[in-house]
């Protein structure tokens, strides 16, 4: 069950700025580009540096002190907290003098022209209508405000008061982000028609605690605290949605009674860009996984996926079932038409603290690691609930899992087939796309196969192309009869099969199983007639 959750409109987006410190101010970068460089005025005009005090002493603290140090420009000369001994911690490791137990007696004590603003969301507004008020540029951490309200009283304060007000975005300025945003400017990844972002954090208060901060007080606040990073970057690039909804969904409920969602889905568009903002949980790397080389997931995951379909509206043809045991690992994908499935022998993997599970990894994600991942390395795979990581010394790939059932394909495959033919590869291969061109309007050969004969026919025919016969020598145990197919069922697992050596082709009433013997590699393939 899906719960609704009230989607922000447009002009919540004010609340989304990035900005810059520069010489003697705090300020937003100019145009609309965060990443260009803002040049030093200091030394041109002679003026001291920005005095800076820091209020909030938690974790991020010591971020904003090192990139205070880190520049000219600034200085860092005050330390603020609620909690005195907290404030007096981080002024002795950063060598500073002068702590405060709250704003207005730094405000009055010290000598300071800006405050970075390092508290709950919640004490944004008030606290930077304190600075502001006094005289002082302020910078804060995202999100700006709460609500939409909040952000815009800030805002004229600022204009005002004639001060500089900013909020911190420092995703926008990752190297791999600028490279991106250049990219996307300059039009050199032309027309932007899908644009994603996927935040795969840990969120280890929703385990540990703690409960009572203001993130975990009410379900939006973990959006509203970690959207932001996400946002800011969209903003950049495309510009402001004309329309977004919000989803959220797996729902728990936190000592305390609070709830949250673990997992959020936005999705809009912006002018001719259609937009998705997937936030989940990330994975931990537990000490459970399964071990295999990259060769052998490659190619089940390339044998899996030619039975495969991209769907919207089945989830299961949109997927590959990934069957653990500890005896073996299968892969599995359907089209409805056919089905293959590709196992993997215990000798192939390696196991550590992990059970049995039976899961659907998006096709996608499939076709993503068969297309990145090197034979000679090994793939760790981990799982949760509701997420799937694969692991390498280099590389990481995390997807979230595909919600449904697989369907259960060995209560419908026939336990015994009634004919068996065995024949070569290559040869039924290039039999079958040569009948695919005469058979192009409705895909479909025919099949012929005497025993007597000793051999298999392959047929098609066209209205104006003509007809087309192949007969090759086979081994056949049984009565076949004819049967009906469309060509590429049958050419795209072929193709797959990559062996020299005779494929086994039995049937059973409309049912085609192709078969590669010592392999363990099935392929399942239903009639086009019944």
């Amino acid at each position: 069950m899906t719960d609704s959750v009230p989607s922000p409109s447009s002009t919540d987006f004010k609340t989304i700025s990035v900005a810059r410190m520069r010489a003697g101010d705090v300020g937003a970068a100019s145009g609309n580009s965060p990443s260009s460089t803002i040049k030093s005025e200091a030394n041109s005009r002679n003026v001291k540096p920005l005095r800076v005090g820091i209020v909030g002493a938690g974790y991020i603290a010591d971020f904003h002190a090192l990139a205070i140090r880190s520049t000219k420009e600034a200085t860092l000369v005050a330390i603020c907290d609620s909690n005195s001994e907290n404030a007096t911690s981080l002024a002795t490791a950063w060598n500073i003098s002068s702590s405060y137990g709250s704003l207005d007696e730094m405000i009055a004590t010290a000598e300071i022209d800006c405050v970075h603003l390092l508290v709950p969301p919640d004490l944004h507004h008030p606290l930077a209508k304190k600075a502001l008020e006094a005289g002082l540029h302020v910078f804060l951490e995202k999100p700006m405000c709460v609500n939409v309200e909040q952000a815009d009283d800030l805002i004229a304060l600022a204009a005002r008061h004639d001060r500089q007000l900013a909020v911190s975005h420092n995703f926008t300025f990752l190297p791999a982000y600028e490279r991106m945003r250049q990219a996307v400017h300059t039009g050199a990844l032309g027309p932007i028609d899908q644009i994603t972002f996927q935040y795969l954090f840990e969120l280890p208060q929703i385990q540990f605690g703690p409960f009572e901060t203001w993130m975990l007080r009410e379900p939006r606040n973990v959006m509203i605290e970690t959207g932001p990073h996400l946002f800011s970057m969209l903003l950049d690039l495309i510009g402001a949605p004309d329309k977004l909804t919000v989803e959220a969904d797996r729902a728990i409920t936190l000592p305390g009674g609070s709830q949250v969602y673990r997992r959020w889905r936005v999705l809009g568009r912006c002018q001719k860009a259609a937009i998705a903002v997937p936030i989940t949980p990330k994975i931990k790397d537990s000490e459970g996984y399964v071990e295999v080389k990259g060769a052998f997931l490659r190619e089940a995951i390339q044998q899996a996926t030619v039975a495969s379909q991209f769907s919207d509206l089945r989830p299961e043809l949109n997927s590959v079932l990934l069957d653990f045991s500890i005896e073996e690992m299968k892969f599995a994908a359907t089209d409805s038409f056919r089905l293959t499935e590709k196992s993997l022998p215990k000798n192939l993997f390696t196991v550590k603290n992990t059970e049995p599970f039976r899961i659907l990894v998006p096709l996608r994600t499939a076709y993503e690691i068969a297309r990145i991942m090197r034979d000679d390395e090994m793939v760790k795979i981990l799982r949760d609930e509701n997420q799937i990581l694969f692991k390498t010394e280099k590389t990481e790939l995390i997807s979230r899992l595909v919600e449904g059932a697989f369907p259960d394909y060995s209560a419908l495959i026939p336990r015994e087939f009634a004919a068996e033919v065995v024949l070569n590869r290559d040869e039924f291969l290039n039999a079958i796309k040569l009948a695919g061109v005469f058979g192009q309007k409705n895909s479909e050969v025919k099949i012929i196969i005497n025993q007597n004969k000793k051999a298999i026919e392959i047929s098609s025919a066209d209205q104006s192309l003509g007809e087309n016969n192949h007969i090759l020598p086979a081994k056949i145990k049984g009565e076949f009869g004819e049967i009906f197919f469309n060509w590429r069922y049958l050419s795209d697992p072929l193709k797959a099969i990559k062996v020299k050596r005779c494929s086994s082709v039995s049937r059973q009433k409309q049912i085609l199983r192709l078969f590669v013997p010592q392999t363990t590699t099935r392929i399942f393939i239903s009639s086009s007639r019944f």
